[in-house]
């Protein structure tokens, strides 16, 4: 299991230090039951797609968004759309299927306001940027703050630092702006 860290340039409203949990929910319809029970103390969720395989979006629409705004205590939560896998479509899908996934991706988002950040876990391509979007669509929801403050850690340690995220060093060389070269 990996861990990452990822440091505020401060305190959240000078006061509060912000603790992130992340839960990878499997994918398969067996195992509903779990991902509800994640989905109900949801604030912020990552939805990933596979880019070398379009039927992942049309799942993801069609099920999984549905069944985490259904089950969700809070009525907007935040959430990015993830499109992995961008190093295997750069070298491997032709231009076409590139079109209709991107076309797709892009039909989602906009309906649903989601941003999209084409990643590569492999590489960490927009990782880091993926994941500070999510928190600070987070911590900019007036909701989801007024909840997270009635669960809050109070600090008086003001330890200040740039957003960054802890990669393994051959990893981090790696890391590249977001392109398809489609």
């Amino acid at each position: 299991m990996d861990v990452f860290f990822f440091y505020l340039d401060r305190l959240f409203e000078d006061e509060y230090v912000v603790i992130i949990q992340i839960n990878d929910c499997p994918g398969n319809d067996r195992f509903e039951a779990v991902s509800d029970r994640h989905f109900r103390n949801c604030h912020g969720a990552i939805l990933l797609v596979d880019t070398t395989n379009i039927e992942t979006l049309e799942r993801l629409e069609g099920y999984w968004y549905k069944r985490l705004r259904e089950k969700s205590s809070f009525h907007n939560v935040e959430a990015v759309l993830a499109c992995n896998k961008i190093d295997l479509l750069e070298k491997n899908y032709d231009s076409s299927y590139c079109e209709q996934l991107f076309q797709k991706v892009d039909e989602f988002s906009s309906q649903y306001q989601i941003p999209v950040y084409n990643i590569s876990a492999l590489r960490g391509d927009n990782v880091q940027a993926m994941f500070h979007q999510l928190i600070s669509s987070i911590l900019e929801n007036p909701i989801l703050v007024k909840h997270l403050k009635a669960n809050q850690i109070r600090t008086d340690e003001r330890q200040t630092s740039t957003v960054r995220l802890s990669l393994p060093s051959e990893t981090a060389k790696r890391i590249k702006k977001n392109s398809c070269h489609c």
